[in-house]
């Protein structure tokens, strides 16, 4: 009997053992739920100077009330590598397969005036949404953490504080909402400036740099295998911009708004230490 309870407690001893020290790697492997807490400007579309803008008094630039863009939930996997500066501070890089959203359009665009009579587009449009079916968010993060506790504690706290590049690819509007432009706000365009042919419509959003805060928990199950929990939150910002171009690549309006997402990021992963 003796010997059993020493055998379990050398276990106990062993198990707790658990440490992250200066030197040590960290790979992480888990799952992003990106929560954007989104919000926009109303829409201003920027009209290229045609003939047709000085009979129907139509302004070089005009603002759409009540207007506004919104982005869906997104989730995807996430990866971080972390090394321990010191048995306290650890320097992470955090990167991942870019979530894929969609973007939502409110409201209607309208030229004041005349030509407001003649073409408008209707971004609330059930038929026309999502305007954006898909779009990717690259945003790889570098990151301070401070952790909490010893580094042969089992649970330990953690905070963070980084910086994040931030740009989008492969967006991809909806057919319908291509559609309903063209022969909406694209029709009226392209007949005005004399630009004969189907208008083309895409979209793109600007790149920035933005700040990470970030706090979560870290839980050694073994001497190298652990659990990570965390929360994220990036006040990003972007300008999302609809073109539209005559059929010679003549561009004749664009219309923008400033998005902001403020995205809450939850990351549930395993890590290995090594």
């Amino acid at each position: 009997m003796k010997k059993i309870c020493l055998a379990i407690l050398a276990a106990c001893l062993c198990a707790s053992a658990h440490a992250q020290h200066a030197g040590d790697n960290v790979a992480v492997l888990g799952w992003f739920h990106v929560m954007p807490k989104d919000s926009s400007t109303p829409l201003t579309t920027h009209v290229a100077p045609v003939p047709i803008n000085a009979p129907l008094r139509l302004p070089s630039s005009f603002t759409s009330s009540g207007t506004s863009l919104s982005s869906s939930n997104a989730n995807t996997v996430g990866l971080v590598f972390s090394h321990y500066l010191t048995d306290h501070i650890a320097v992470s890089t955090v990167a991942g397969v870019p979530p894929v959203f969609k973007t939502y359009g409110h409201g209607v665009i309208k030229p004041p005036g005349p030509a407001g009579a003649l073409g408008q587009q209707n971004l609330g449009d059930p038929q026309a949404n999502p305007i954006v079916k898909s779009v990717r968010q690259w945003s790889p993060a570098l990151l301070f953490q401070y952790y909490f506790n010893e580094p042969t504690a089992k649970l330990r706290p953690f905070v963070g504080i980084g910086v994040s590049y931030n740009w989008f690819s492969d967006v991809q509007l909806g057919p319908n909402f291509i559609t309903s432009t063209r022969d909406s706000l694209g029709a009226v365009m392209a007949a005005g400036a004399g630009k004969p042919g189907q208008t083309q419509v895409s979209a793109k959003a600007s790149s920035s740099w933005a700040p990470v805060f970030n706090a979560g928990l870290a839980y050694n199950i073994t001497d190298h295998w652990g659990l990570v929990a965390s929360v994220t939150y990036i006040p990003l910002k972007t300008t999302s911009s609809v073109i539209i171009k005559a059929a010679d690549g003549t561009e004749l309006s664009v219309s923008k708004a400033e998005l902001t997402a403020d995205p809450i990021i939850s990351f549930l992963a395993v890590s290995y230490k090594f």
